[in-house]
């Protein structure tokens, strides 16, 4: 398998994250974008902005219960096109994903997300929540983060693990609400409502939730050599805050579980 961790990257969700957290309703985001609609044609110009909330383009949000609040979803996003001075409303369903401009560039993509019962895999939602989000893992499977880590008392337990993850060609998002604070086997069933009617799949997850299966050695044999290599940057970056490390290692940690089990799902789709 090849290696998922670039460690230089591994701050880049809380980079991208708090660039735009502090802006001021109207404001304009400095960086030029381009943004690609679903049929494939793109325009350049710049965005802003809404001007009910303080979270730019309403992509982004600080909310502990992020997915219930509207203030994550967006129906519209203000655009500037280049050469001109007045903003439209361009409506969220009609973009495909939006690229901010820069040294880095970083790309929004438009997803619509559902949620779904842990226990029967009931889809919730009669219609999904729009949102705009940056992708953490880019590959068979597609994951983006919400990951809010508590400040106060009661430690890493009252941390939110907020995931929404597709597959590559699918525009079908699902919400995996990973709960803080307890075994993996608590968490790694929600992965089945991608393919619940894919035995080999499902029969898998089940099998990594099993601590006396190959799967589940092998699995956690390839994430402790991965955290090891987190580990040891850590080591030699003691400057790091507290809250650095543990979103990195959060970063770490979960890009692993769903690049891996990406692969086994392409694996056995194939």
């Amino acid at each position: 398998m090849k290696k998922l961790y670039f460690l230089t990257m591994l701050l880049l969700s809380s980079f991208a994250q708090a660039q735009f957290t502090h802006l001021k309703p109207n404001q304009e985001v400095p960086e030029q974008v381009l943004m690609v609609m679903n049929d494939n044609t793109s325009k350049t110009g710049y965005v802003k902005n809404n001007g009910m909330d303080y979270v730019a383009l309403r992509i982004l949000s600080q909310d502990l219960n992020s997915f219930k609040h509207a203030s994550v979803e967006v129906e519209g996003i203000k655009f500037k096109p280049e050469g001109k001075t007045d903003y439209e409303t361009i409506p969220a369903k009609d973009i495909k994903h939006i690229i901010l401009s820069g040294e880095d560039p970083v790309r929004f993509d438009r997803i619509n997300v559902y949620r779904f019962k842990k226990k029967s895999l009931e889809v919730k939602d009669k219609d999904p929540a729009i949102m705009f989000q940056v992708p953490k893992v880019d590959d068979y499977l597609v994951m983006y983060s919400n990951i809010y880590i508590n400040k106060g008392s009661g430690g890493s337990v009252h941390d939110q693990l907020n995931f929404f993850v597709r597959l590559k060609d699918s525009d079908i998002t699902y919400f995996f609400n990973m709960i803080a604070g307890v075994k993996d086997k608590h968490n790694l069933p929600q992965f089945k409502i991608l393919a619940k009617n894919n035995k080999k799949f499902t029969d898998y997850i089940d099998k990594l939730c099993d601590k006396k299966s190959e799967e589940y050695s092998h699995y956690y044999k390839l994430q402790g050599e991965a955290m090891k290599e987190v580990a040891d940057y850590i080591e030699e970056n003691k400057k790091l805050s507290w809250l650095d490390v543990r979103s990195i290692q959060y970063n770490a940690r979960y890009r692993f579980m769903f690049y891996f089990i990406g692969k086994k799902l392409e694996e056995f789709s194939s």
